[in-house]
């Protein structure tokens, strides 16, 4: 197994800067009074006019939708500002919709598909997005390196391990027929291909472009474009205070533009909310209750808090000792008490919001009940020896005040436990090495279905899965949902495949975050994805009073 690298450093970090939040306590995720900002005739509201959206955010790292970072929802939102791919993720039909392509075709193993581009996509500067441009812009992505999370997500489509090594610039599996037809061919199947090539990171550029050109001077094919002449003193464009973009002619889009306010930490872009600087912001974690006259949006974001339970190692051996564990641990108190609220609690491993999340989640067994527990432990070692367990963490601020909640609430239900940090190198290589036993994990899908979060997690011998999970019947349950087309069969197929994961015990969960958006009362229509962005053609603003 090579060495794990464990993704919610990255995660939490990001959240901190760019609001990725939970305030509920409750097993809803979106939580008491969380919602999506109301529809104009919803609210007895004017017709739609135009205007200016004011979105305050911290600053963009970059502005090339290959390297935004797949938690920080900053970068995310401008990425679909200003781009389209392929395909677009609707949250509420929870399915890939056209977007540059106007329909599609696989054959019956899912493995080849043929994207028809929409005779009318554009780039914002009028030009016809061509397939060469599609192919173009995929190998761009595809050779970003192995840390750019882009490149990642292309990882299926053959020719990709090439591209990333830098062995060829041409990705084989993507062929251009005429001037309107891709032909995609995977290196296994996928019948949620389109759904994977919804996300913003995905986003198709003209052919030629470069990722320094698209941070000072982006060519995109989305429903926004940049004004020009907005860059800051430097002449750099991420220096600037305010991005203004407007509304692409012709577009679907309600408002005439959107000028991003660029700020250098999040409690400031609330404060541009309050204050009327702004018409929308994301909350950081650390905020609170907003003040009155601030309308708040909630969503589920698809990233998760668990701990992994190391079935490879003989401490863990037995059931009874996988489930008092989780009986044991009170996550809503982890929630509050670590993380402010900052975290709604996880029942199972697919998010709440992504497409195939088992409604029941691991069931009665990630019920907080230290009796039962005790009753567990008791019956696993009734001679009072169960056995110490190291309860392992990267070193370092709310994680280790996790750890020893979590340690806390094994002890007193009879588990000797003790917390053991780790740097985070010398973390990925006992991860890697397999010495750990109860430890903290972090996942983020990626793009919405429930396969980008089982199977990297709990399929045999995949890298990521370091919970040492090891059956095939479930590795051929996941085959089988990999492989469906159908966005409702597939759902189906890996809820239910989720179900059989968490019965064997591996994972203790313990919390989801969320996107948290503050809003000024003239901003309606505003719909949060689970994967931070909005639909921001559907935004729009009241009339002035």
């Amino acid at each position: 197994m090579r060495p794990f690298r464990p993704l919610l450093a990255v995660l939490v970090a990001s959240c901190v800067i760019a609001g990725c939040s939970s305030d509920s306590d409750s097993d809803d995720v979106a939580g008491p009074g969380a919602t999506q900002a109301p529809l104009a005739a919803e609210q007895g509201a004017d017709e739609p006019v135009g205007g200016i959206l004011r979105l305050a955010m911290a600053r963009p790292a970059h502005l090339d939708p290959s390297q935004a970072g797949p938690v920080t929802p900053a970068e995310l939102v401008v990425a679909d500002l200003l781009y389209d791919g392929l395909t677009v993720y609707d949250q509420e039909t929870k399915t890939a919709v056209p977007a540059l392509a106007s329909r599609w075709e696989a054959d019956e193993e899912a493995t080849v598909w043929r994207f028809t581009l929409d005779p009318g996509a554009s780039f914002n500067d009028g030009s016809p997005v061509r397939a060469a441009d599609v192919k173009a812009s995929l190998e761009r992505i595809a050779g970003g390196g192995p840390d750019a999370p882009a490149a990642r997500l292309l990882a299926p489509i053959a020719g990709s391990d090439e591209v990333l090594s830098g062995d060829t610039p041409e990705l084989s599996g993507v062929v251009v027929e005429g001037e309107d037809v891709v032909v995609v061919t995977l290196a296994e199947p996928l019948g949620a291909l389109p759904e994977l090539l919804s996300s913003p990171l995905l986003g198709i550029a003209p052919a030629g472009a470069s990722g320094a050109a698209l941070d000072e001077l982006p060519a995109g094919s989305g429903p926004f474009r940049l004004v020009a002449g907005e860059a800051g003193g430097s002449g750099r464009l991420l220096d600037a205070e305010v991005i203004r973009l407007e509304r692409v002619p012709g577009g679907a889009a309600l408002v005439d533009g959107i000028d991003l306010v660029l700020v250098d930490d999040g409690p400031a872009a609330v404060d541009l909310v309050t204050d009327g600087g702004a018409d929308a912001a994301f909350v950081p974690r650390d905020v609170g209750d907003l003040p009155g006259g601030v309308e708040e949006v909630i969503a589920p974001f698809g990233a998760e808090l668990f701990y992994g339970l190391n079935l490879r190692n003989p401490k863990l051996g037995d059931p009874r000792l996988r489930e008092a564990i989780i009986a044991a641990v009170d996550r809503d108190a982890i929630g509050e008490g670590v993380y402010g609220g900052a975290l709604a609690p996880l029942r199972g491993v697919v998010p709440a919001g992504v497409p195939g999340a088992a409604a029941a989640g691991c069931g009665e067994a990630c019920v907080h009940d230290p009796e039962r527990a005790r009753g567990l432990i008791e019956e696993a070692f009734p001679g009072g020896d169960a056995p110490e367990l190291f309860i392992d963490v990267d070193a370092g601020g709310r994680q280790e005040q996790v750890a020893t909640a979590i340690a806390a609430d094994l002890r007193a239900v009879g588990i000797p436990a003790t917390v053991r940090a780790h740097a985070d190198e010398a973390y990925a290589e006992l991860l890697g090495g397999g010495g750990h036993e109860v430890f903290r994990l972090g996942w983020s899908g990626g793009w919405p279905s429930a396969g980008a979060y089982l199977e990297p997690l709990f399929r045999s011998g995949a890298p990521e899965n370091v919970v040492g999970l090891s059956l095939a019947p479930i590795d051929a349950a996941l085959d089988r949902a990999r492989q469906m087309i159908d966005p409702a069969e597939r759902a189906a197929a890996y809820a239910a495949v989720e179900v059989e994961i968490l019965a064997e015990l591996p994972v203790l969960p313990i919390g989801q975050f969320r996107t948290r958006l503050a809003t000024s009362e003239r901003v309606r229509g505003l719909e949060l994805s689970v994967d931070g962005t909005f639909h921001a053609t559907r935004v729009h603003l009241d009339r002035p009073g």
